[in-house]
């Protein structure tokens, strides 16, 4: 008989042991610190930042007209696919590891229902933009099965992998310059705006 009060005494400090721990790890969990790669689940690509290293102010491009076109490269080239998940009150931001620039949604808000634009062929381009201008570089995370669809907060477009699906080892395109536009569209067709989100700063989906 006591050795069954001994054990559940036992069990009992190691559950509130656990409890206590919970939290602290939660604490430890800082996205904005902790870089996540975002790979598209029917494509295999990794959502990328081309372009140059951005090292001014926010804003001190004057716009994003000429900001780079985002990519769905086969391979983590010089970092550029790495990213940090900012909170932005109820959304986030995307901010490239290596570029400093944003995920920005380019092109008309679209206020239909979900296929309206028959497709993605004039779905206006993603760019890394040095700027949350108008509130296009905020995201919604929408957790859709298995993975995650990336919902504009501004343009309601859904974060897309245009291109042909990659089956190979990462780098056997040998590059980014000819790797795929990612688009806004206006829904997720082939399971193309879903994404896996992994890495250190995934913690914070857990």
């Amino acid at each position: 008989m006591k050795q069954m009060k001994r054990l559940g005494v036992l069990i009992c400090m190691l559950f509130s042991m656990l409890l206590i721990a919970l939290p602290a790890y939660a604490a430890d969990c800082d996205a904005s610190e902790q870089y996540v790669q975002i790979k598209n689940k029917e494509t295999n690509r990794l959502m990328f930042s081309p372009g140059p290293i951005f090292e001014g102010n926010p804003g001190d491009e004057g716009g994003w007209l000429n900001s780079p076109e985002l990519v769905g490269a086969d391979a983590n080239y010089y970092e550029r696919a790495r990213w940090y998940l900012v909170e932005n009150g109820d959304a986030y931001m995307l901010k490239n590891k290596e570029t400093n620039r944003l995920a920005f949604s380019t092109g008309p808000i679209f206020d239909g229902d979900p296929g309206d634009e028959g497709g993605w062929l004039d779905s206006p381009a993603l760019v890394g933009a040095d700027a949350n201008y108008y509130n296009r570089a905020q995201w919604y995370l929408v957790e859709n099965g298995d993975a995650y669809m990336f919902k504009n907060k501004e343009t309601n477009r859904l974060a897309f992998s245009t291109g042909p699906i990659f089956d190979g080892d990462p780098g056997d395109e040998g590059g980014w310059l000819d790797s795929p536009v990612l688009v806004g569209a206006d829904a997720n067709y082939y399971n193309r705006a879903q994404w896996y989100i992994t890495g250190p700063g995934a913690c914070i989906l857990e």
